[in-house]
């Protein structure tokens, strides 16, 4: 074969055509090599990333779990401390109720006997009237102020005897009422928010016996 005027040595050229082709296999083969490698480097890379991944989306669940339970925690400790101080206010709110009720109690306990010294006067028969009035409005202001306290006189007179209130001191026969009702108060009885702070001490009547009363015995 002749080329530009010069004869081809046809070894020569199947020798450049062979070396040619194998450098461009070896190009190839490069570049598959590296694209495999690349391929290779990307999946490490994911699968260095899957666990970091897996282990961020676990540990954000267990964050999660965490602030759970540290919000339960919270509010059963806060409703406990409320029910604890609910009840440590109503504790003292009875406290402080007993002791005003046991200062009344006292204060009007020490306060009976002048109660007894009114009493007293008003059975007096000599005492002028202008004096009586006087007296008896000084009477009602202090019974007022002891009724707000709790102090309530008991009604005995004319009653039926009533052991749990009434103290009986004497029976007289009389015909004004039934046996066993209260003929006189000796001494005035009270109760104090309801509750029996000293019985009324009453003369009872007592059935007349063959018609003849006391005094003609």
């Amino acid at each position: 074969m002749y080329q530009d005027g010069g004869k081809v040595n046809l070894k020569d050229e199947y020798r450049r055509e062979v070396l040619m082709t194998a450098d461009r296999a070896d190009n190839e083969i490069e570049i598959q090599i590296r694209d495999e490698d690349s391929l290779d480097d990307l999946k490490e890379r994911e699968m260095d990333h899957a666990p970091a991944e897996a282990a961020g989306a676990e540990s954000a669940e267990e964050r999660q779990s965490e602030e759970r339970t540290l919000e339960i925690d919270c509010r059963e400790k806060y409703e406990r401390l409320s029910a604890e101080f609910q009840n440590y206010k109503r504790r003292n709110e009875q406290r402080m109720q007993d002791w005003r009720l046991y200062a009344a109690k006292d204060i009007v306990s020490q306060l009976l006997p002048v109660m007894d010294d009114f009493d007293i006067l008003f059975r007096h028969e000599n005492l002028p009237a202008p004096h009586l009035d006087g007296v008896r409005m000084i009477y009602d202001k202090m019974l007022s102020a002891l009724r707000q306290l709790g102090l309530e006189p008991i009604d005995a007179l004319g009653q039926a005897f009533d052991p749990t209130i009434h103290a009986a001191v004497l029976t007289e026969e009389s015909d004004a009422m039934k046996e066993g009702h209260v003929l006189r108060v000796w001494q005035n009885g009270y109760l104090f928010k309801g509750t029996l702070l000293r019985p009324a001490k009453v003369v009872l009547v007592r059935q007349k016996q063959n018609g003849v009363k006391d005094g003609e015995r």
